[in-house]
């Protein structure tokens, strides 16, 4: 599910960390399981050949918020940042956002 609006723009070299919060996804008493977040990140326009090497680290899970630092985005790409979590009651839940990298002015 889309989870709009798009992340605000990052420069190159900048390196941040980026959240989905699950809240309105969950049933009453339903938890994401941890351990189980899974951050992918694809291209929607320009070129990157390896845009998943742009993760740092493992996702974190802080309660339904699920956050994932990124960084070394490539200028004038449009990537797909994906958050797919698995919970309590057996549900697969996936949102995701969109974030474009440019070079500052």
């Amino acid at each position: 599910m889309y989870a709009g609006p798009d992340y605000s723009q990052q420069n190159p070299g900048e390196a941040e960390y980026f959240g989905m919060d699950f809240v309105n996804q969950l049933q009453a008493g339903e938890e994401i399981i941890d351990g189980s977040q899974v951050v992918t990140i694809s291209v929607e326009s320009g070129s990157d050949p390896y845009p998943d090497s742009r993760r740092m680290g493992l996702p974190i899970l802080t309660g339904s918020l699920v956050s994932q630092k990124i960084g070394g985005l490539l200028p004038d790409v449009y990537y797909i940042i994906l958050f797919k979590v698995s919970t309590s009651l057996g549900q697969t839940l996936i949102l995701y956002s969109k974030l474009r990298c440019v070079e500052p002015s």
